[in-house]
């Protein structure tokens, strides 16, 4: 802090002198500004302990706001991560989704708070690489957030189809109802499905008098499999 001799004229027109203590020159000129004073001359007391000088004002400068505690749950994943690394390293099977889905939507059901059904989860949930991001939700859950915002910041996890059905439960209100959905879809994509592979065998070419011919006939015949 420094203090500033000034000369110049109130809002009347009357002269005027006098120190004042600021942090800069800039600092107080604003600040005789603010009063009234147009400054004709402002520079640095040359006595500053002169007992003749009159009571000098302490000028704060204004406080800048703090910056906002940083979020991590907020910051974007990176695309390296989520569609790369994730999905290779730490993988979360449509198992481990269809226990949360199940077992959230049922804790919300029976009236529990989405708050305490996620902290639950966060220590009950067997696999590794869900449960911290259970927890993750649990923090947006706090902060007055949509879970499905943090759903979403895991793409490699949650389908498009379940982070769809969780956003419209919350905004239509029907949460229970929309997680019991998204079970139903974790349980369906879970179940193995056969896969048969049929190919005309090399033996039928003295069957048939081309491959066209061929070909149709198995077409028809898969297609009489499937009906």
């Amino acid at each position: 802090m420094a203090i500033f001799e000034y000369k110049g004229h109130d809002s009347e027109g009357k002269p005027v002198t006098g120190t004042v203590i600021g942090p800069s020159m800039a600092s107080v000129a604003d600040d005789l500004s603010k009063r009234g004073v147009r400054v004709a001359h402002l520079g640095e007391s040359s006595m500053p302990n002169d007992p003749l000088a009159e009571p000098v004002r302490r000028v704060e400068s204004p406080r800048t706001p703090e910056a906002p505690p940083r979020d991590p749950t907020l910051e974007a994943r990176s695309r390296w991560m989520s569609e790369v690394v994730a999905p290779l390293v730490s993988p979360v099977p449509l198992s481990a989704l269809l226990f949360f889905f199940r077992q959230l939507g049922s804790m919300v059901s029976a009236g529990v708070g989405v708050v305490q059904s996620l902290h639950t989860l966060s220590t009950q949930t067997p696999n590794a690489t869900l449960r911290p991001i259970v927890a993750e939700l649990k923090v947006h859950a706090e902060q007055g957030r949509p879970i499905s915002v943090g759903l979403e910041r895991y793409p490699e996890v949650f389908p498009p189809v379940m982070l769809n059905l969780v956003r419209v439960g919350e905004e239509t209100g029907t949460l229970d109802k929309a997680l019991a959905e998204a079970a139903k879809d974790a349980e369906a994509a879970n179940l193995p499905h056969p896969v048969v592979l049929l190919s005309p065998a090399c033996a039928s070419y003295d069957q048939f008098p081309n491959f066209e011919v061929r070909g149709d006939t198995f077409r028809s015949l898969v297609r009489s499999m499937v009906r």
